[in-house]
């Protein structure tokens, strides 16, 4: 037994049993079904303890068991996917090595992304139907291929699943060049021993996906607690029972006892009686209204006692003395004044008026009164002589002396006095004041309105300047009444204080809560312990979950995949380089940290004096070309399952060196797995078949009136045009055949497509007939002969018959190589047209071989 084998096998038989039954599983059948599944959720549920019974497994390390080879013969026909609607399929033929050559436009692409999406490639993008013509129908692509040596014809959905034969097609394109430079891709080939792996991981993934949808499955039927216990200790284990909740704790909230209900009455009854505090800050609402009445009342009456009304007679005996005395001043002042009333309140605002009237309006830039030459009376507008200038100046020397000043001062004292005076409360108000404050409304609304009424009557009398006498008696004794009643309300409330810190009601409150939580809770019993019960099984989930976790497969796959491909991998990349002849190239395969169990890997530059560039950002097109495909090779070459590789222009951007590297390599690659290669370079189909070591086909495709994809009758390189001609001939022949059983329509395209291939061979003619080969477009030298086989000479047997025979035939079907406007289509001829055509053709080819050169002159 390998060392190897001992470390998979050693740690498969420590693992869980659940996981060496689907190893084991795997290893026999390659893949997990459903009833697999149902049995290993059986072992994985096991009671803890449950002895595992070791596995034997088969061999493991170096075992490719499964593996498919894997030939593609023939694709077509083809419906409603691209611009592709050949009327043959594309035969492959029986080499390993072919090579499909067609120009821009012939459909290569197509090929490629069909089978690209068919082999379920991550990259392959959805196929879509000719854009440019109408629905042509669902997609539809038949596949001819060998499998295991036995032939299987497969009609495939475009819009489908792909082809499960196909999965592990090695597809080399431009996308695929750039995903193995700009991201991280996983290695295609997995030796068994890290297969293995990772389709455990698929295995626990699973598992765990459905160990969880049996677990949200398990809901809880609880009943939700009422609101109203929300912060009691029972509403704490009720609502966190879980698997650890002990008999104990559940017993608080499911078991209700004969005290319990006790106390719950106790409770109950001691929390019916008054609440004391409660009532305390009742009676002290109460007293706040009292006393906003009394208060009122008492302000009022205060204007009228004796003090107040002497203080306020004084104050405006003061204001009207400095009056007088004011009005005296002005008198003395401006004893050219005419009229009386000088000072008084109306000459005052008289006054003020004129002066506001002059800065404003009349002279807004001179000090009032103007006493200029030119000044007039603001008043009358007359002019102003010395006599009125002089009244006007003494005027405002009054206006703004000390006299006019104190008197102002003390008028407004005592008009401050007859501001603000209590105002009568509407019946409204103290109905509501008396009511709020519990006093009864019949005794106490009467005797207030009666003061207030009298009040009211002195306060009117007050603010006109008087000064009435009232009688305060019945006021005062009403002050004192409602004094009492507030006093009495505070001692009752003080009281009530006292008597509320004898019963702490809020600790009653919240004990009467809890037992009535406890009581509630005690009612769900059953439902209390279904969620235990529920809990603990939710916990036994986990438990299982926490057995399919990945992070230890995952850690064992990246240890064998170091051991049995990163090295492998990472040295046919390096010999990849060599091979291509790229080796000079900086760049490096590293391992990235697996995830899953997936081998990831990364081609970086090496030797940088700088971070931060790529090889993509650093390398030339042909450089990264090559590059990426060093590590396509690497990545798929040893594919246990021999399935075709498929290059799709493998040379793009590569120089002539490159080149044949390329070319060489495919070559070799074809020597143990069939190589399709998709080109427009006629050099590599060149290379290719000119090649000793090539065992290979040359396929042509071409694209005609806005379809692609067909195959043509003459190959690129190697194909004679005689040849090509023969079979055009018979193909020829079937069209007519149909062009009379089933008329024009059935044979058009047909037809179409048979002329566009005579113009192929007429153009091939002309190198290989005419010239004999001597220059052909797609070889790099020109071929003269030697001395037993001088071509040049051959040139002398050209006619100018020849010449006209290839000129008329190129004119007349050169409107099949290309598309034309639908107002001038070209129409195909009749079948006899055509098969004269041909017939002139192949006898043309019997002449011109026949004829001699002619002998010098």
């Amino acid at each position: 037994m390998s060392p190897e084998k001992d470390d998979v096998v050693e740690w498969l038989l420590s693992q869980d049993e659940w996981m060496q039954e689907a190893a084991l599983r795997l290893l026999q059948n390659s893949e997990l079904k459903k009833q697999d599944y149902d049995d290993l959720l059986k072992f994985l549920k096991q009671p803890a303890g449950t002895p595992v019974t070791p596995r034997k497994f088969p061999p493991i390390v170096g075992s490719a068991s499964g593996s498919k080879e894997i030939r593609l013969t023939a694709i077509g026909p083809i419906s409603g996917i691209d611009r592709l609607a050949p009327t043959t399929p594309l035969n492959f033929g029986e080499k390993p090595l072919v090579v499909v050559y067609g120009s821009n436009g012939a459909g290569k692409s197509g090929y490629v992304r069909i089978l690209k999406k068919a082999s379920g490639k991550a990259n392959a993008v959805a196929l879509k139907p000719n854009v440019f013509a109408k629905p042509a129908g669902p997609k539809r692509c038949t596949f001819e291929y060998l499998l295991d040596g036995k032939p299987v014809s497969n009609e495939w959905d475009g819009d489908g699943d792909p082809v499960e034969d196909f999965l592990n097609l090695d597809i080399f394109d431009t996308p695929a060049a750039r995903l193995y430079l700009e991201s991280e891709s996983e290695a295609t080939y997995t030796p068994p021993a890290v297969a293995l792996f990772e389709d455990l991981v698929k295995a626990a993934i699973q598992l765990s996906s459905r160990l969880n949808d049996e677990k949200e499955k398990i809901t809880s039927k609880l009943p939700p607690l009422p609101a109203n216990y929300t912060g009691t200790k029972v509403a704490g284990i009720y609502t966190k029972i879980s698997p650890t909740s002990t008999p104990q704790d559940l017993e608080k909230i499911n078991k209700w006892t004969s005290e319990d209900a006790s106390a719950l009455g106790s409770l109950e009854t001691r929390l019916k009686t008054e609440d004391p505090a409660a009532k305390a800050i009742s009676k002290r609402k109460a007293k706040v209204q009292i006393e906003g009445l009394k208060s009122a009342l008492a302000d009022a009456a205060k204007l009228f006692v004796p003090e107040e009304l002497e203080r306020r007679k004084s104050l405006k005996k003061d204001a009207e003395a400095k009056r007088a005395a004011a009005v005296e001043g002005a008198k003395a002042t401006v004893s050219t004044s005419e009229f009386e009333g000088i000072g008084t309140d109306t000459w005052k605002a008289m006054w003020s008026a004129a002066k506001s009237y002059s800065v404003t309006s009349a002279y807004p830039d001179q000090t009032f009164p103007v006493l200029t030459d030119e000044a007039r009376c603001v008043l009358c507008h007359q002019s102003l002589d010395e006599s009125a200038k002089a009244r006007l100046q003494a005027f405002e020397h009054f206006v703004v002396s000390t006299l006019e000043a104190t008197a102002n001062q003390a008028e407004k004292v005592w008009k401050d006095t007859l501001k603000n005076l209590p105002v009568r409360p509407s019946k409204a108000n103290l109905i509501t004041a008396i009511e709020a404050s519990g006093l009864d409304a019949q005794t106490w609304l009467p005797k207030l309105e009666t003061e207030w009424e009298k009040i009211s009557s002195a306060l009117l009398t007050l603010a006109n300047g008087e000064f009435p006498e009232v009688d305060l008696t019945a006021t005062n004794s009403l002050v004192s009444e409602l004094t009492t009643q507030a006093e009495t309300l505070e001692k009752d409330a003080v009281q009530l204080d006292a008597d509320a810190k004898q019963f702490d009601r809020k600790k009653a409150e919240l004990d009467k809560t809890e037992l009535e939580a406890k009581k509630w809770t005690s009612e769900q019993a059953k439902a209390i312990a279904d969620e235990h019960a529920r809990q603990k099984t939710l916990a036994q989930y986990a438990v299982w979950v926490g057995h399919t976790s990945t992070r230890g497969i995952t850690l064992r796959s990246t240890a064998v995949a170091d051991k049995y491909l990163t090295k492998g991998y990472v040295e046919r990349f390096n010999g990849e380089l060599q091979v291509l002849g790229a080796g000079y190239i900086s760049v490096e395969l590293v391992k990235l940290p697996a995830r899953q169990g997936k081998s990831k890997y990364k081609i970086q530059l090496s030797g940088l004096t700088t971070t931060g560039s790529g090889p993509n950002h650093v390398l030339s097109e042909g450089e990264q070309r090559i590059v990426s495909l060093a590590a396509f090779l690497a990545d798929s070459e040893t594919n246990s399952h021999k399935t075709p590789f498929v290059f799709d222009d493998p040379i793009s951007s590569l120089d002539y060196e490159f080149e044949k590297a390329c070319v060489s390599r495919l070559i070799e690659l074809s020597k143990t797995r069939q190589v399709i290669i998709f080109t427009h370079r006629l050099s590599l189909v060149s290379m290719v078949v000119d090649s000793p070591d090539a065992e290979s086909e040359e396929i042509s495709i071409r694209s005609y009136q806005g379809v692609c994809g067909q195959p043509s009758t003459i190959k690129p390189y190697s194909g004679k045009p005689d040849k090509g001609l023969n079979v055009l001939i018979e193909k020829h022949q079937k069209a007519a055949k149909i062009f009379e059983e089933h008329g024009y329509d059935a044979y058009e395209p047909l037809g179409r497509a048979n002329c566009s291939e005579f113009r192929t061979i007429v153009e091939k003619s002309v190198e290989t007939v005419l010239l004999d080969e001597i220059v052909l477009r797609f070889r790099k030298s020109v071929m003269t002969g030697d001395k037993k086989n001088n071509k040049l000479s051959k040139l002398l047997r050209i006619q100018h018959s020849d010449c006209d025979l290839i000129e008329e035939m190129m004119t007349k079907y050169s409107g099949f190589m290309h598309s034309h406007s639908d107002d001038f289509p070209i129409e195909v001829p009749p079948p006899d047209l055509v098969a004269g055509d041909l017939k002139r053709m192949a006898e043309w080819y019997t002449d011109f071989k026949k004829r001699q050169i002619p002998e010098k002159a």
